[in-house]
């Protein structure tokens, strides 16, 4: 099933999601080394100790999933936050296989969004129905989207973006140890 909806969240809520994600940043998560799909760019995965201990951000993204998708009974698979620096992009992925028995919910929160220099300049790009597609994000939008959809963004010429990059899925005991396909 392809899909791809996108919310707008107010500032207050956008910034209790940020302080909340950077605090869990500076007390629990170590960079990222050889990042899987982010270049140029810093990325601090949300795992291991970092679980449990951001819960107003998964609430809120649960509750966007639970309006669009009418799935209520959703669990965090992996989850990074993205300190994205002038020059900085995401390579074309996707997070699973459509033949996959698990199929992930993918959300991106974008908390903090430079002025770009051009109108395609760190856009999100995505193919759905066998069309390549763009998105032009700001402060305090949310993408939900299939993992088996192929995505990236194009560089960004800002000096500073801050994404939230969560992946759902429908089993409680499922954790991939490789999140890609």
């Amino acid at each position: 099933m392809e899909y791809f909806y996108h919310y707008q969240l107010c500032d207050d809520k956008i910034k209790e999601m940020r302080d909340e994600i950077n605090q869990v940043v500076e007390r629990y998560s170590d960079k990222v080394e050889g990042n899987i799909s982010t270049m140029y760019s810093n990325q601090y995965h949300l795992n291991d100790e970092c679980r449990g201990k951001f819960p107003i951000s998964l609430q809120v993204l649960k509750d966007i999933i639970a309006d669009c998708l009418g799935e209520t009974n959703v669990y965090m698979s992996n989850g990074w936050t993205v300190y994205g620096k002038r020059g900085g992009y995401h390579v074309v992925h996707r997070h699973n296989l459509e033949s996959k028995d698990i199929k992930d919910i993918c959300t991106v929160t974008y908390l903090d969004v430079g002025e770009e220099d051009e109108w395609h300049c760190g856009n999100l790009f995505f193919f759905i129905k066998g069309e390549a597609r763009n998105f032009t994000p700001s402060t305090g939008d949310v993408i939900v989207f299939p993992g088996s959809m192929y995505h990236g963004t194009y560089p960004q010429t800002s000096e500073m973006r801050q994404t939230l990059n969560i992946d759902f899925n429908r089993s409680e005991e499922y954790f991939p140890e490789d999140f890609l396909a």
